[in-house]
């Protein structure tokens, strides 16, 4: 089960959403309204979640959920469609943004039970690195850097492709 909270109607902005994740379905639900946005079922699994409203997946302008499944990440925008999907190595644990390049436009951070972090932009790796065990959790610390969690307890933090 994952969950996150954010902003994805952008005719509203002030409105703040909870999304809900299961291993097959993804609930919107505005809590101000009492009312269910979408639901929508998600056929390469949901291991993990993150909203994305910087512009940062090619060709999408407004604010998605990026949800992480079984070898794959898709995005879908505030009415349920899917804007993006591309290829991932493993489960999809843990996603994140961040202007890793300073090129004041986010990447997408990705951590996967195949050991793998990696930073995308778009659908190419700017940094890839493989870790001893599947990663559980990605955080975000400042523009470059970033802490992890393995599973195997470990953790640690990159900064600027150095551990």
């Amino acid at each position: 089960m994952a969950l996150c909270c954010g902003k994805l109607d952008t005719k509203k902005p002030e409105t703040d959403l909870v999304i809900i994740g299961s291993n097959t379905n993804l609930l919107v639900y505005d809590c101000a309204n009492n009312a269910d946005v979408f639901d929508r079922e998600i056929n390469d699994g949901l291991a993990s979640l993150a909203v994305c409203d910087t512009g940062a997946l090619p060709e999408v302008d407004e604010p998605t959920v990026v949800i992480g499944g079984n070898s794959s990440i898709s995005a879908v925008d505030f009415g349920g469609d899917e804007r993006y999907w591309t290829v991932s190595g493993g489960v999809v644990n843990s996603l994140q943004f961040l202007d890793y390049d300073v090129d004041g436009t986010d990447e997408m951070l990705v951590g996967s039970d195949d050991s793998s972090i990696r930073v995308l932009k778009g659908e190419r790796a700017i940094f890839e690195v493989a870790e001893k065990a599947p990663v559980r959790s990605l955080a975000k610390i400042d523009k470059r850097s970033f802490a992890f969690r393995l599973g195997n307890g470990a953790f640690g933090v990159y900064s600027e492709r150095k551990r």
